[in-house]
């Protein structure tokens, strides 16, 4: 993982991205197994390196996921523990249990309303994500989802698709071009539980949009990132399991894919990456500022 999270550039995209989100954080534990925390938040840039450093990544690997939900924190009269409390030892892992409880009552209009607060304020949005996998080599799914923004844009849509840093590919949409495709919002579904209802709408319509595009139903489409809490690779993170960027693609990526493609059909995660980035150096990922201070970050809003 390097230097790479650390970053002041790589922060700051990060922080941008996953700001009006939950954050997902899971980490290796002796035996193999993995824990893990949600409902956590970045309130700033800084928060990155201080979660980092608490949880040890120069000794382990960190994964990152951000929720598909948009959140407005500033209204929330509870926020999020901190990972670690002046005073206790150890990760206050049994406060974010207990914040839990919290976190239910803010997913439903009837659990703020006991606690105060407007749903609708709490809750501002959600993305559309395609989570495209393969069982053996990711250009298989690079093809799809290529072949899903491609029909995306002729809609008259702005996906942005993103290299997961192993065998996947997502897709993305805007919040605002999410709502236009979907045709429905969390204020225009049933209010008993907009976000479980809207969830579903996404799914299928995810679901849809991806046969449509692909001629035939896509067996290895992950729908879970559409759901009522749905998450995904966070933009600029590490994949734990290959040590490569989950990296968005600019157009000049897409057409250096296109040619690897034709060129190596088989491409593994390292040889996809070095493709992307080849100013990348082994495991330490260091890079000019310029290459990513503020990259596409705006296709995740």
């Amino acid at each position: 993982m390097g230097d790479w999270l650390v970053d002041s550039a790589i922060a700051g995209n990060i922080y941008t991205i996953a700001r009006y989100r939950e954050v997902k954080w899971t980490w290796p534990v002796p035996g193999g197994n993995l824990v893990g925390i949600r409902h956590s938040r970045i309130s700033h840039s800084g928060d990155v390196q201080q979660w980092l450093e608490i949880l040890g990544y120069q000794k382990k690997p960190i994964d990152m996921f951000v929720g598909t939900n948009q959140i407005d924190w500033t209204v929330l009269p509870s926020l999020p523990p901190r990972l670690r409390v002046r005073g206790e030892s150890g990760f206050a892992l049994n406060r974010f249990r207990e914040y839990k409880q919290i976190w239910d009552d803010y997913t439903t209009p009837e659990g703020c309303e006991s606690r105060g607060i407007d749903f609708h304020k709490v809750w501002i949005g959600k993305n559309l994500v395609w989570d495209i996998d393969t069982e053996q080599y990711p250009m298989d799914a690079y093809v799809s989802a290529e072949r899903i923004a491609n029909y995306l844009t002729e809609l008259g849509y702005h996906p942005t698709i993103v290299f997961s840093g192993s065998k996947g590919f997502h897709v993305w949409l805007t919040t605002e071009e999410s709502e236009s495709l979907v045709g429905e919002n969390l204020r225009s579904v049933d209010q008993q539980d907009p976000l479980r209802v809207l969830g579903k709408l996404y799914a299928s319509t995810a679901q849809r949009i991806a046969s449509e595009a692909i001629g035939q139903e896509l067996p290895l489409l992950d729908l879970s990132p559409c759901y009522r809490q749905g998450i995904i690779r966070l933009p600029y993170s590490i994949h734990s399991k290959t040590n490569q960027v989950v990296w968005p693609l600019s157009e000049d990526d897409r057409k250096k894919l296109g040619v690897l493609r034709m060129s190596n059909p088989e491409a593994n995660a390292k040889e996809i990456a070095q493709e992307l980035h080849p100013w990348n150096r082994g495991s330490t990922h260091i890079t000019p500022m310029s290459q990513c201070f503020r990259r596409m970050v705006g296709s995740f809003m």
